[in-house]
């Protein structure tokens, strides 16, 4: 299994969130820089992968509602590819 961490510390927009995203994780050029992007690549990736998000407390304070949306998408993407496992650690 890959590990990947993502430190969500310094994510105070969506721009910024997928800037941290594309650098940690081994995405494919074609991938956008949006939710349904990421769904549909990490669901479709065959490999096993733990993805660590860290630092989340001051992106869910600067962008509360996107990271809702975020959490949901890791949330239903770890149910559609249980290869994929995410870990929260504030």
């Amino acid at each position: 299994m890959n590990i990947y961490s993502l430190d969500l510390k310094d994510v105070k927009s969506k721009e910024d969130l997928y800037d941290v995203i594309f650098k940690a994780l081994p995405l494919p050029e074609y991938c956008g820089r949006n939710l349904d992007a990421l769904y549909d690549v990490l669901t479709s990736d065959p490999g096993k992968k733990q993805i660590i998000l860290s630092g989340c407390g001051s992106a869910r304070e600067s962008i509360p509602e996107y990271m809702r949306s975020f959490f949901k998408t890791c949330f239903y993407i770890s149910q559609e590819n249980p290869g994929i496992e995410f870990r929260v650690e504030e």
